[in-house]
């Protein structure tokens, strides 16, 4: 549960991206980014992007349908390309995301360097979940146990998804 408003911070380092097309941590990280994006404004909160890609989009967090257009609109157009590792993103950005915010970090990077960065951002005020993507599963590199461990440690939330998650479609009837 979101406190404050909510970034969205979308891991496009091309070095950690594994598998092809629909089925990769590229492909899959976008649409969690967008279901995310979609159920928190859904609920009221106010969300915003972080994605650096070719080049950077920070979207600051809004509330409403326009501001999950304005989401859906840079996830449609966004590639992993950076050269930007995780770490480095979340160092660039922690300055703009305030006390008390809430951060959900999507990526496939088992690299500790990150986590680092994490642990400042936690002594800033900021609260922070991780779904991490099991590059292994799509045909790359890397341990997720180690990094779900040292997030525990930090108290951080961690959910590892792998290649052949079932994105259900979840529709409301209303009456």
């Amino acid at each position: 549960e979101p406190s404050g408003d909510v970034w969205i911070t979308l891991d496009l380092d091309a070095h950690v991206q594994a598998g092809e097309d629909l089925e990769s941590t590229e492909e899959y990280g976008v649409v969690l980014a967008a279901s995310m994006a979609h159920a928190m404004i859904r609920d009221n909160h106010a969300v915003g992007l972080i994605a650096y890609g070719k080049e950077p989009s920070i979207i600051r967090p809004q509330k409403g349908q326009l501001q999950l257009w304005e989401i859906l609109r840079v996830l449609a157009g966004v590639h992993a390309v950076s050269e930007y590792s995780l770490g480095q993103v979340i160092s660039l950005i922690e300055p703009v995301v305030g006390r008390g915010m809430s951060m959900a970090i999507v990526t496939p990077s088992t690299n500790p360097e990150w986590i680092r960065t994490v642990g400042q951002m936690l002594r800033h005020g900021i609260h922070v979940t991780t779904l991490l993507l099991d590059a292994r599963t799509f045909g790359g590199e890397g341990e997720t146990r180690g990094v779900v461990s040292a997030l525990a440690d930090l108290g951080v939330a961690a959910h590892t998804i792998g290649q052949g998650f079932t994105f259900d479609i979840i529709t409301e009837r209303r009456k």
